[in-house]
């Protein structure tokens, strides 16, 4: 089965996924690209013979794609997944799947009822040995979690802007909340400091998110954490997740996943692109006509936002907040 696919967003993440359309031939065939940019559109889809357009709405009306892949800055979704709930395509929907949180829950309930394919892109799930340390971790008593992204200041200006990224926590860090989620559970209660003590902060033209935050999580299940996000870093830092359990500690990050035990270690790197392993899985799960059968639905990813968005309410309240 070879799905047609059509493309929303034709920025820098939707060239990474360009590349695995381009070397999923026998699985995928790319024909249409929306974006605002027309030139940008016209780029990306006519050496692959696809149609560009405008708008998501023409690329909705007009082309043949059984399904779309949405690649767009967090603060331009809106109703965008709602209005493709309606056309009855298949989505698959970059991080964050938005930053108004009712706006999503609502989008997520239309994906639900139009009984589409409908995943949220947090590709961390899918690095290998994620889900081997998934199966180990359950059952087992988890203490403690501790995460970080930490770098510099990505180059794309919308970034930078707090109304339409949300920052650092809502637009990177968010994989590594959502991959806690995913090993460890559901978090119920956060608090959250930040920094913005100038290093970019009036310095950078029109930046103003959160140049450091951590988060202090605790869990549904007992367990707590911290997770720390940082984007003035210009050497060093990282990104990680490592999570402490009864008789085992799981360290996600450098392309590999450890897991260490009494009785010895072991550690599986390599294999295949994760981005590359969610893009299957989304067709498996078309071909399969079943909407459960990708790691992240865009349900779970919505959770993955209600996570941050408490987040960011600690952050401006400097009061502990509920999750939902």
């Amino acid at each position: 089965m070879t799905v047609k696919l059509g493309l929303i967003g034709a920025g820098g993440i939707a060239r990474a996924h360009l590349k695995n359309i381009d070397a999923l031939t026998d699985r995928v065939k790319l024909v249409a690209v929306a974006d605002v940019a027309a030139e940008r559109a016209k780029t990306e889809a006519e050496p692959r013979g696809a149609t560009a357009y405008a708008s998501a709405d023409e690329l909705l009306a007009q082309s043949d794609a059984e399904a779309v892949l949405v690649c767009i800055p967090p603060f331009a979704h809106e109703d965008l997944e709602e209005r493709i709930a309606k056309a009855g395509k298949h989505v698959m929907v970059e991080k964050p799947v938005g930053l108004d949180l009712a706006r999503a829950q609502a989008n997520a309930k239309a994906l639900e009822n139009a009984k589409v394919v409908a995943a949220g892109a947090y590709h961390f799930r899918h690095v290998d040995g994620v889900e081997k340390a998934r199966a180990a971790l359950a059952g087992k008593k988890i203490s403690l979690v501790k995460g970080q992204w930490i770098g510099g200041c990505p180059g794309a200006p919308w970034w930078r802007v707090k109304a339409q990224s949300g920052g650092q926590h809502f637009e990177q860090t968010t994989h590594m909340f959502d991959l806690a989620r995913y090993l460890v559970g559901e978090v119920a209660t956060v608090a959250a400091v930040k920094y913005a003590g100038g290093i970019l902060t009036g310095v950078m033209e029109n930046y103003d998110v959160e140049e450091a935050t951590c988060a202090q999580l605790v869990f549904a299940n007992g367990a707590i954490g911290t997770i720390e996000s940082a984007n003035v870093v210009k050497k060093g830092g990282g990104v990680s997740l490592t999570v402490f359990a009864q008789g085992l500690t799981v360290q996600v990050g450098g392309g590999a996943v450890s897991l260490l035990t009494p009785d010895g270690d072991e550690r599986v790197e390599g294999g295949a692109d994760p981005k590359r392993a969610e893009l299957v899985a989304f067709l498996d799960a078309i071909e399969k006509n079943d909407p459960s059968a990708v790691r992240s639905t865009f349900s779970d990813a919505v959770k993955s936002l209600a996570l941050t968005a408490a987040i960011d309410r600690a952050l401006a309240s400097g009061a502990r907040e509920t999750v939902g």
